[in-house]
């Protein structure tokens, strides 16, 4: 994937004294999500200090969450390194993740039960608050639990293992994407669809639906780099 023209060589935005931290985050993240940006490359914060106009208190705790977030390494006496799974790595998984799900549920939404159904609706409530307050960690951990129950009853425990695996390294792409409204709103609406589409026992409906939910944070990178 080609990055966008412009998105190595763009200058850093000049950023104003409120909601520092915040703003030099999201320049930092949307430069990396661009490709702006290499994997491996070694972040040097008097220079992110100097071009975004602003002291390095505020870079350094930039990048203390974009470790947390799982963007950026930090590297014992040698600073910040931009994570070097890159991604481009991360978009390619989620046809990976989407295909192997899919494949979970086939066996597993016909167990499924009312039990179920509650816990699945629950979770999209859960969800739905976590967006309102604009917490997109715990919104990929709730994200990941109503997923988790989709595909529980499958019976294969490789499987599953594998499907929290994949889950787990796309959480970068994941919290960026319930970071944007858009996302946050068709991810509510898609769970309400499958839910609603395994009470009517249609399960292919509730297939289709999965997959589109599965792939809504890939479809949306590939548009905001256009």
């Amino acid at each position: 994937m080609k990055s966008p023209k412009g998105a190595m060589d763009s200058p850093w935005p000049t950023v104003a004294p409120e909601a520092v931290t915040d703003r030099v985050y999201q320049a930092i993240r949307d430069r990396i999500l661009r490709g702006g940006m290499a994997p491996g490359s070694f972040v040097r914060q008097q220079e992110l200090s100097r071009a975004m106009g602003v002291s390095r208190t505020p870079v350094r705790e930039a990048l203390m969450r974009l470790v947390s977030d799982g963007y950026v390494e930090r590297v014992h006496r040698r600073g910040f390194r931009i994570a070097t799974q890159s991604i481009q790595d991360l978009v390619a998984l989620y046809p990976i993740l989407a295909a192997l799900e899919a494949l979970a549920c086939t066996t597993s939404f016909p167990r499924l039960d009312r039990t179920d159904f509650v816990r699945l609706r629950r979770r999209n409530r859960e969800l739905r608050r976590a967006l309102h307050v604009t917490d997109p960690t715990d919104a990929v951990r709730i994200n990941q639990e109503f997923h988790g129950t989709l595909s529980a009853k499958c019976g294969n425990a490789r499987l599953i293992a594998m499907l929290l695996d994949l889950g787990g390294q796309i959480g970068r792409l994941e919290r960026w994407s319930y970071s944007n409204e858009p996302g946050r709103l068709q991810t509510l609406a898609d769970h309400e669809a499958i839910v609603a589409a395994l009470e009517r026992k249609d399960f292919a409906s509730a297939r289709k639906a999965l997959e589109w939910d599965r792939m809504s944070a890939s479809r949306e990178y590939q548009k905001a780099i256009g």
